[in-house]
């Protein structure tokens, strides 16, 4: 089994384990191998030039923001699905090795030059939630406060963007994760008000996944039975 699947079948099995009523339903396990995968993330933003930048300290700056990766080294998914009576759930994880860059350009008034950096990231990954009948994937929630923008240079962060809804969010019937082979596409360019910034989000994601099965005996010590 893959590293990327046995750590996000692990933090499924945690979470979901850890709760005596989860624990108790008739449970799922979907566990998929990310063959490959390539991401990018450009926010180019700029201060509103209203109160809100007045008040941060930005108004006249401006910049972009770009993060992306071109293949995954490792990765895996794992969704559990979980039946109490007519009710579902369903939640899951994608971890993901790789070898991916943010490389940031704000300018700030009076500056001689603009400030700049690049910082390389590892792992990334993104998030499922939905029931039995259709699943919602999710790339860099808020709540799993990824700093994948972050930069001393400053600019809208993650979190900003998530809240604002710069980030496209696929949905796809829970029983296609049991097909073979699987593909995730998801392209976007939005104009949003950040904070104190205006920001155009421009995201693309691309991700081949093939489905693994477990051996019986693991599933059924994993799901009880």
């Amino acid at each position: 089994m893959v590293r990327g699947v046995t750590a996000s079948l692990a933090l499924i099995v945690l979470l979901a384990f850890a709760a005596p009523a989860l624990a108790a339903r008739r449970t799922n396990l979907m566990t998929l191998e990310v063959r490959q995968g390539s991401m990018s993330e450009v926010v180019s933003f700029q201060g509103d030039g209203g109160p809100a930048c007045a008040q941060a300290g930005v108004c006249g700056y401006s910049g972009t923001i770009s993060y992306s990766f071109s293949g995954v080294r490792d990765g895996g998914v794992t969704v559990l699905v979980s039946h109490s009576g007519r009710r579902s759930s369903a939640f899951g994880f994608a971890n993901l090795d790789v070898g991916a860059l943010t490389t940031t350009t704000v300018n700030t008034p009076g500056a001689a030059a603009p400030c700049t950096e690049k910082v390389l990231h590892k792992f990334d990954g993104f998030a499922f939630e939905g029931d039995a009948g259709s699943l919602r994937v999710l790339f860099h929630p808020a709540e799993a406060a990824p700093d994948f923008l972050a930069s001393y240079c400053g600019g809208p962060s993650d979190a900003d963007v998530a809240h604002a809804g710069g980030l496209p969010t696929l949905t796809l019937p829970t029983r296609r994760l049991r097909q073979k082979k699987v593909v995730l596409t998801a392209d976007s360019q939005k104009q949003l008000h950040i904070g104190p910034f205006i920001a155009t989000v421009t995201f693309h994601a691309s991700f081949d996944l093939r489905r693994i099965r477990l051996p019986r005996e693991l599933l059924q010590l994993l799901t009880g039975g």
